[in-house]
């Protein structure tokens, strides 16, 4: 190959990887528009390679168009079938659509044609946690280590044993990966992470000043360094480092923009005269759309939990953020309307009968039970040993939420609309001005809810329902 045409082959490879970088960015950042329209074009310009064909695929998964996904990534398994990756993300939407002998037999062609490469292992692992198996999940985790030595491999596990609250065998684990890696830096943040995750904050810190002085100064070590100092309320510690930070919209990093905000409410001190949003819905009836919503129109929204210290969210979490939604939220509005009373509140309806479907899948896929009676019995067990998340699902805030508004009903029909005559019988005699009741699996436009908060309208498209809600 002559000089010349080295240089172009350099020139072309820098081409497709800043259009693939620039696809990749709007992805990142839910511009999912803009995201098509720069893959649409790289394959134009290169349809002879993988890049574009793959971008396009993310992008359906993205907005979780599994069936155009399906179609994408086999189009890139046809064209280019010694991409392990497409085979790999067209294994794990097979999951998510609960697929999971197809699923099977993509991960099995992994491990018979690639079998000293991790992701056949590891994609059967991930099967088996969704088929809550997680005991057979183990070994398969426990086969790709010892196969493939995979650093992917090693977090997996690590994660599933963080999940099932087996915290001192995941350090362990890491902690080994580390000493034969020593300047690994993914893996000793991995290992900071999950000691805030198990409310360690003081041993993530103390891993953290272990860094060169050099790594501290990423953003992301500050911000881990940070949700620890919050963690252990070294509160001044932690606003002194977030003046340090690049603000938000600058580095599209949104955990830039929960410390912000959270920053923000500490220095105003305890005001519960604070203007608050707080979500009222049901699982599955478009919490997660809200919380996008509210966050696209610009407040700082948390869904579930608190995203610094990443415990479920408890009374004293509603003072440092702006909007609120999930079950964590809904199970206490009463109390919520009269410790906020400058507070609004967005109630979230759906269709009865797509409810209580939603709702039983939903459980089913998470937990392997799919009624309140079946719930019942699950709260009741001394350690959840259904569900592969059994930190969370032992957090006494959510247990609470759970047999609060599900698990004490017949069925899922009498525990709708009992949450419905509660919502509206609490609220008939409150200003009007207070309360939105709104369906978000039937509106597709901002009027409603921008005319109730009295904000401007984005520019954004409104978005649409997913499976999650």
């Amino acid at each position: 190959m002559s000089v010349s045409q080295k240089s172009s082959v350099i020139e072309l490879n820098k081409t497709i990887k800043f259009n693939q970088n620039l696809g990749y960015q709007f992805l990142q950042n839910n511009y999912l528009a803009e995201a098509e329209k720069v893959f649409q074009h790289l394959l134009l310009q290169h349809p002879n390679k993988p890049q574009a064909y793959e971008g396009l695929a993310r992008v359906a998964m993205r907005s979780q168009k599994w069936e155009l996904a399906l179609k994408r990534w086999a189009k890139v398994i046809k064209l280019f079938p010694d991409r392990i990756p497409a085979r790999v993300a067209l294994g794990n939407i097979l999951i998510e659509l609960n697929q999971l002998d197809r699923a099977e037999m993509i991960f099995q062609y992994l491990i018979k044609n690639y079998p000293y490469k991790s992701q056949g292992y590891e994609g059967l692992a991930r099967l088996a946690q969704s088929a809550h198996q997680p005991d057979k999940a183990l070994k398969y985790w426990d086969h790709s280590i010892k196969k493939t030595q995979a650093k992917s491999s090693y977090l997996g596990k690590a994660r599933l044993l963080i999940n099932l609250a087996q915290d001192q065998e995941a350090f362990d684990l890491i902690s080994y990966f580390i000493a034969r890696n020593p300047s690994d830096l993914e893996m000793i943040l991995e290992k900071a992470k999950l000691l805030v995750v198990t409310q360690n904050f003081a041993a993530a810190i103390e891993e953290i000043n272990r860094l060169p002085q050099v790594d501290q100064e990423l953003l992301p070590v500050k911000v881990l360094l940070i949700s620890a100092l919050v963690g252990i309320k070294s509160f001044n510690q932690a606003s002194i480092i977030i003046d340090s930070l690049p603000d938000f919209q600058d580095c599209n990093y949104h955990e830039v923009r929960y410390l912000k905000t959270w920053q923000k409410y500490y220095k105003e001190g305890f005001d519960f005269n604070q203007p608050k949003i707080f979500g009222i819905g049901l699982s599955q009836t478009g919490t997660h759309l809200l919380n996008e919503i509210l966050s696209t129109i610009g407040y700082t929204s948390v869904h579930l939990i608190n995203p610094i210290t990443k415990s479920i969210l408890d009374s004293k979490d509603f003072l440092y953020f702006d909007a609120f939604t999930d079950i964590s939220v809904s199970f206490r509005f009463e109390e919520l309307f009269f410790a906020f009373p400058n507070a609004q509140f967005i109630y979230l309806e759906r269709d009865l009968n797509h409810w209580v479907e939603s709702i039983s899948r939903y459980y089913t896929k998470l937990y392997g039970f799919s009624t309140p009676k079946e719930m019942r019995h699950w709260l009741t067990q001394s350690k959840s040993s259904v569900s592969q998340r059994e930190r969370l699902d032992n957090d006494t805030t959510y247990r609470h939420a759970i047999a609060n508004l599900y698990a004490h009903h017949l069925n899922w029909n009498s525990a709708y609309r009992s949450f419905d005559q509660r919502v509206k019988r609490f609220f008939h005699d409150k200003p009007k001005d207070k309360l939105l009741k709104i369906n978000l699996f039937q509106e597709n436009n901002w009027d409603n809810i921008c005319h109730f908060l009295n904000v401007k309208a984005p520019a954004a498209v409104f978005p649409s329902p997913t499976q999650s809600d």
